[in-house]
């Protein structure tokens, strides 16, 4: 199969490409440019440069991205690019978005520059930086450390690529912590580091959920935000003449403000960062991972109101239909212990109970449901 994949018809690998660049948005490049000056929807910001190497561990996963990407015409066209074996597997993880997988950083770095030198294709495939690094955190480290002389002699398993200072503001200054960041060129965290034979130990960086303090809205910063301007007590609109009143507008209770630290909102956001960063995955992977097992925890099919998508929604029918499934099955031996003997009674209530209590999860009654 590797000798026909390599002896391939030129006109195919063309005709594949027509194919493909029609499947972004059912139009091609010539359509794309005459369709109201359309243009894809590719993030400029993104390092086409990061390349895998041989020493770097799988999965060798890469991103491609196009508006209106084809997932089954991408699969084709990566199929004579590479050869089959080589390719772990194609997801979609988003409208414009595919993750591929490779076994080999040879494949993955192959499809990049197939894909980038080909400008017909219009579309963009990229390793972003948290499949190639991993960031840390190191404890105790005295404001007087000279952290040039540190970055020279701290040695670990991973390739350490820079470390800075942490900082924090304080009643509206910028202070120093005790505190550096370690930046690693690997995909997995080392556990430690060492200094002078001394070791450090090594704990995973976690930012905070992306946060808007313009209008108070997960998911992007106050720089981009064209929301009107709330304040971040009470969340009316911004102005000296407002009443202001403890308020939280997720929860919409006074017992805290928006974005505390015990609000439930703020603590699922939370969760979710966590888990893209410790799965490498999309928001909507780790919100989709959140939210079952947050279901899970609880027992109950829990609805989580604007906190899901089509698939969680799925989930949750599929709960609602044993909960129905198993209500009905109640509801006929109740009926056929009405029509029975004594000891037939008898036998059906101990029937009855053992239902419910193997069943009692799908019973619970939640507020929110």
């Amino acid at each position: 199969m590797a000798v026909q994949q390599q002896y391939i018809d030129e006109e195919m690998v063309d005709a594949m490409k027509t194919d493909f660049e029609r499947s972004c948005g059912g139009r091609g490049v010539k359509d794309q440019q005459e369709f109201k000056g359309a243009k894809p929807k590719i993030n400029d910001k993104i390092d086409l440069t990061l390349k895998y190497e041989e020493t770097d561990k799988g999965p060798y996963s890469i991103l491609i991205e196009n508006q209106g990407i084809n997932l089954l015409k991408m699969a084709e066209f990566l199929n004579l690019l590479v050869n089959e074996e080589e390719i772990l597997e194609i997801r979609q993880i988003a409208s414009d978005r595919l993750r591929a997988s490779f076994k080999n950083p040879k494949a993955a770095n192959k499809v990049i520059d197939m894909i980038t030198k080909d400008k017909k294709l219009q579309t963009k495939a990229f390793i972003p930086t948290l499949y190639l690094t991993t960031v840390g955190i190191l404890d105790n480290i005295p404001l007087d450390t000279n952290l040039n002389q540190l970055d020279k002699e701290l040695t670990a398993t991973a390739k350490i690529i820079k470390i800075e200072r942490m900082k924090s503001t304080v009643n509206g200054v910028l202070k120093d912590l005790e505190k550096i960041k370690i930046y690693f060129r690997s995909y997995e965290l080392p556990e430690e580091v060492r200094y002078k034979r001394a070791i450090l130990r090594v704990r995973l960086f976690i930012p905070r959920p992306t946060f808007c303090r313009n209008c108070l809205s997960y998911g992007h910063f106050s720089t981009v935000c064209k929301n009107k301007n709330i304040c971040p007590i009470c969340t009316q609109e911004n102005n000296e003449n407002h009443a202001c009143k403890i308020f939280c507008k997720f929860c919409k209770s006074n017992d805290h403000i928006t974005n505390a630290g015990t609000c439930p909102e703020k603590i699922y956001q939370t969760k979710i960062k966590i888990k893209m960063i410790q799965d490498r995955s999309s928001f909507k992977e780790a919100r989709m991972k959140v939210n079952m097992e947050m279901r899970q925890n609880s027992g109950s099919g829990k609805i989580m109101q604007g906190r899901g998508d089509t698939e969680d929604q799925a989930s949750i029918c599929e709960i609602y239909k044993k909960r129905l499934k198993e209500l009905t099955r109640i509801l006929q031996l109740l009926t056929k212990m009405a029509f029975s003997e004594e000891e037939e009674e008898h036998r059906i209530l101990e029937h009855l109970r053992d239902t419910i209590d193997q069943n009692q999860e799908l019973f619970i009654t939640n507020r929110e449901e």
